[in-house]
């Protein structure tokens, strides 16, 4: 039972084992700031600082007029330049004759002898007559969804795999686009049998690409943004779990110290010292050691790369981390004798569960067990998740509409 005597006990005990422990500390203060402030600030910053990097597509290439004016290719002439010619109609139940009569229009078009045809009745027979890879490469040239068809209105989307929409070149010396290669054939074959047009009406285009500025300010500033928004993109998908490296220095220093601390053990027994305030000493010590190290770094973290977010908010994230990895520490090290295998094994462990956080993100559905795990092994801010649902993940989409591919280009606009 704890009697006021007891809590005198442990305070008084607790405080001096804090002092003692701290005085140990600054016998050595180079390898103290190299520890405490210097590794984690040096990690902090390189996590920053590689919203440099610049994703493989950045890139705006020479700026310039293409030189001539084209008639944009007719959707045979489209096919024949294409990895693969398969052409689906998507009716969506559309029962009319005149929609059948717009397809055979279409198939029986010039140059579409190469192109393989599918009519399907439903949107999900896509998965079989268009099918993807995991990474979006499709073997289809485009499906065409229509949606609605009446006498006064006709309403379709033109879909081609996600690999295209994303990877597809782009040089406007030799007419080399998504919209001129895919796209406009596309539209141009389905409008030209929507109004009887002959080939003589197909309008033509001409390229150009670049920025026409006065000075280089705009094109700098198109190419920084689009570096960190690389960057974090590269961050939310499965960087952010390796950002507890930061704190893999805590964790092998506060578990060589408990393991070594240990020989003392019988020697703080004899001065009647409990167990719990030499564990909240250690605890409290290493969170005032480290503290001026995570409001650095949470500062740095705020104003270099997070931009955006709250001050206030990533500093109370950045000190539950930190406390959740001094807690974990002191915990695995109770299990070793010697302060180098304890140091070492820590060390992996805090990795190797940063490591299955980040398998966790990588799934498409994550096991709520697993998170509600991981929860328990980062006390204290881990338990703040286990009432929260395990989160929920937006499917990417398969197929990119004709109304999507507005945005596809917008940090680095090719314009027709």
């Amino acid at each position: 039972m704890a009697t006021p005597s007891n809590i005198q006990r442990i305070s008084r005990q607790t405080l001096t084992l804090i002092h003692k422990n701290l005085l140990v500390a600054w016998k050595k203060p180079f390898s103290t700031i190299i520890r405490t402030l210097v590794v984690p600030i040096a990690l902090t910053l390189i996590f920053c600082f590689l919203k440099h990097i610049s994703p493989p597509s950045v890139n705006i290439g020479p700026a310039g007029f293409s030189n001539e004016t084209i008639p944009i290719l007719s959707l045979g002439e489209a096919a024949k330049t294409a990895s693969y010619t398969r052409l689906a109609f998507v009716t969506n139940g559309i029962e009319d004759p005149a929609l059948d009569h717009l397809i055979q229009g279409v198939i029986s078009g010039p140059g579409m002898s190469v192109i393989d045809t599918q009519t399907v009745n439903n949107t999900a027979d896509l998965f079989d007559v268009c099918s993807q890879t995991i990474q979006g490469a499709g073997k289809y040239f485009a499906a065409i969804i229509f949606t609605s068809f009446n006498e006064t209105n006709v309403d379709y989307s033109i879909a081609i795999s996600e690999d295209i929409a994303t990877n597809y070149p782009t040089n406007y010396n030799n007419q080399q686009s998504l919209l001129s290669r895919y796209m406009l054939p596309v539209q141009w074959a389905v409008n030209s049998q929507l109004g009887n047009l002959s080939d003589d009406a197909k309008p033509s285009e001409r390229m150009w690409s670049g920025f026409f500025n006065e000075d280089s300010s705009e094109t700098t500033s198109y190419l920084d943004s689009a570096k960190q928004v690389f960057w974090l993109e590269i961050v939310q998908v499965f960087v952010a779990p390796l950002f507890i490296c930061i704190f893999v220095g805590a964790a092998y220093h506060i578990s060589t110290l408990v393991t070594s601390e240990r020989q003392l053990a019988e020697l703080m027994a004899a001065q009647r010292i409990t167990s719990t305030p030499r564990i909240l000493s250690t605890i409290i010590s290493f969170i005032v050691m480290y503290s001026p190290g995570l409001i650095i770094c949470s500062v740095l973290t705020t104003e270099i790369l997070f931009s955006h977010a709250s001050g206030g908010l990533f500093f109370i994230l950045t000190v539950f981390c930190g406390c959740s990895v001094i807690i974990f520490s002191h915990f695995i090290a109770s299990f070793f004798q010697k302060p180098s295998i304890a140091g070492m094994t820590c060390s992996i462990l805090v990795v190797c569960l940063a490591l299955i956080t980040l398998a966790t993100t990588l799934q498409e559905y994550p096991s709520p067990t697993q998170i509600r795990g991981l929860a328990l092994l980062f006390p204290p801010p881990g338990l703040l998740s286990l009432g929260r649902h395990p989160g929920v993940k937006y499917p990417s989409p398969s197929l990119l509409t004709s109304k999507q591919m507005t945005h596809i280009r917008k940090p680095f606009p090719n314009h027709f």
